[in-house]
């Protein structure tokens, strides 16, 4: 990505070497520019050189997600409490109208592919590239091109990636709620970085190992459990996280956070597709959880606070 700066204003150029890959990403965007949402990105235009092509976006002050949580202080106070869960509104309604209206899967959901946009004076995040993203008018099940797997980002990518390519076998469409997992897994990094800060995010990662995923030498959020009857399960790390975050004086009870966390574990991170809700529904559950964090201070940030220790070396 290249930064320019004309008559003050600052605009990001992605850059494309390989023709096919511009072609792709322009053709997304195309559709999708008339969805008017604040937290998805919208190009200012596309231009076609030959063998290249470039897209300018505006300039995301904030780098994206990852950059955010790893140049942010620690603070642990209501208002962050409630930020955070705003944008985690956001970013879901922004994917359900990119679900919904135009039948498009993101595809590759991660902390890197969100951006941080300073909007007067508040951050804004701000899903971006679309570079293997699909837009399907059929429905999954009436698909019968299969998707590739290329380009994942394995800490991100969903379980049903490790069985679409096994032979003999009719191939399945890759469903849009393969966005909800990916989406999961940005709000569980999110709800620790919460309490513990951004090096907790690093020994989370740490903590899978180097684990294997179709995407090569990978620490997913799942472990395959038989290949053959393509069984997969939550990592076993995952699990004790949730398990010891829950059992914390701060998620004891009804509050935004334990909330949050019972609807990660319990909806979004499900190795089976069809256990999965849609992005709308998510959307709703995540509603009730903002207003009632707007409306009580104690539901969002209850008085008896105490955040649990989150000792990897624990787990291992």
């Amino acid at each position: 990505m290249i930064q320019a700066e004309t008559v003050g204003l600052q605009v990001a150029v992605k850059q494309f070497h390989r023709k096919d890959d511009y072609v792709k990403e322009n053709a997304i965007l195309q559709q999708i520019k008339d969805l008017q949402d604040r937290h998805i990105i919208q190009h200012f235009a596309s231009i076609d050189q030959g063998r290249k092509g470039y897209i300018i976006f505006p300039w995301a002050d904030g780098g994206n997600l990852e950059d955010f949580w790893e140049c942010s202080e620690y603070e642990n106070s209501p208002e962050r409490v409630l930020w955070s869960l705003r944008q985690m509104l956001g970013l879901t309604e922004a994917l359900s109208k990119l679900h919904r209206q135009f039948k498009c899967r993101h595809g590759d959901l991660k902390p890197g592919n969100i951006l941080c946009v300073t909007e007067g004076n508040e951050i804004v995040l701000k899903i971006a590239d679309f570079g293997i993203s699909s837009i399907h008018l059929a429905a999954t099940i009436s698909r019968k091109k299969a998707t590739k797997a290329n380009m994942l980002t394995p800490s991100y990518q969903g379980p049903e990636v490790e069985f679409e390519n096994l032979r003999d076998e009719e191939q399945i469409p890759r469903s849009r709620k393969y966005d909800i997992w990916s989406l999961g897994c940005v709000f569980l990094e999110f709800s620790i970085w919460l309490l513990h800060g951004a090096q907790a995010i690093k020994e989370f990662a740490g903590a899978r190992g180097n684990g294997t995923s179709s995407a090569g030498h990978s620490t997913p959020l799942y472990e395959v459990t038989d290949k053959g009857a393509k069984a997969a399960s939550v990592h076993r790390l995952v699990s004790w996280t949730i398990g010891t975050l829950q059992n914390g004086q701060k998620f004891k009870g009804e509050t935004a956070l334990a909330d949050l966390l019972s609807l990660i574990n319990d909806q979004m991170l499900q190795p089976e597709v069809d256990n999965r809700p849609w992005a709308h529904e998510i959307c709703n559950q995540l509603e009730e959880i903002v207003q009632k964090a707007e409306e009580s201070n104690s539901y969002l940030f209850p008085s008896s606070y105490g955040i649990p220790s989150l000792n990897f070396e624990d787990f291992k």
